[in-house]
């Protein structure tokens, strides 16, 4: 009977051995793989890294290029305003200095409208928080929260707020009736 269990156990034995073998096999193709997705994720890895470092650089080309494009944009202008003062100084007449002053404005406000920049006309309009700042609220015939006078220009850029109006509104009208002047004597 011992010849009949030996052939057995070496079937059992040579079967775990198959399953064994099996297994490590398996296992090693699990971690080949698991070593390939590693590898892919650091290339992907370098990779990302490496495209945020271009855009970054990108980006300050693309600054530097806008700063330098305003620059040369504005030189025109800042000869003309040495021309006015060069002229300024010759000249005692203080028109022709005006109006070169005015043209070298008019000049530089053209330049920035180009680019998308507006002032925000504020005088005689109702108060709005989102592009003027108050500074002052003063007694006046017109109704509350109207612009009566501007203190600081306020300018949009392409829509959007790039210095808010600093502005003085109306408190509305406060009268005082013939009623009240009367009362305020007599307690005295």
């Amino acid at each position: 009977m011992a010849k009949k269990i030996k052939p057995i156990e070496e079937e059992h034995h040579n079967s775990e051995r198959i399953v064994s073998d099996n297994i490590e096999l398996k296992l090693k193709e699990a971690e080949e793989q698991i070593n390939t997705y590693i590898k892919d994720l650091q290339r992907l890895q370098a990779e990302f890294e490496n495209h945020i470092k271009r855009s970054n650089k990108e980006k300050e080309n693309i600054s530097l290029i806008t700063k330098h494009e305003i620059c040369k944009k504005i030189l025109p202008i800042v000869d003309e305003f040495e021309i006015t003062i060069k002229v300024a100084e010759k000249t005692s007449e203080k028109g022709h200095i005006t109006e070169g002053i005015k043209m070298v404005f008019n000049h530089l406000y053209k330049l920035l409208n180009d680019q998308g920049m507006n002032s925000i006309g504020s005088i005689g309009k109702k108060f709005d928080p989102f592009v003027h700042e108050v500074v002052k609220k003063v007694d006046s015939n017109e109704e509350e929260g109207i612009i009566l006078e501007e203190i600081q220009k306020g300018y949009l850029f392409q829509g959007n707020l790039l210095r808010p109006a600093k502005v003085i509104i109306s408190n509305g009208k406060k009268e005082v009736t013939t009623e009240n002047v009367h009362l305020e004597v007599e307690n005295e």
